[in-house]
């Protein structure tokens, strides 16, 4: 399922002040997306190459099942680090 949350749902909230926790304390989300995935579902490693700069974070949220976050480098060569995530993790 994948669903758009509205600025001060409570989901962007938690995005913003994760954002802000990291140091982007004047940053304004212009999107918030939710994810939610059935057990056994994957989310593969992918580059978010429509994002506007990098000068704006991306806040991911991990909620339910632990999980493996893969975060990866620039070019296909580099190994991707391996992430362990629990129940309420952010990563920015």
């Amino acid at each position: 399922m994948q669903r758009y949350l509205r600025r001060g749902e409570r989901g962007c909230v938690l995005a913003q002040d994760a954002a802000a926790s990291a140091g982007f304390g004047n940053f304004q989300l212009d999107a918030c997306l939710v994810n939610q995935y059935e057990p056994g579902a994957r989310l593969s490693l992918h580059q978010d190459k429509n994002e506007h700069g990098f000068d704006v974070p991306i806040v991911s949220v991990s909620l339910g099942i632990p999980v493996i976050f893969l975060w990866g480098g620039l070019r296909h060569e580099e190994r991707p680090v391996r992430v362990p995530l629990i129940h309420g993790d952010e990563i920015v």
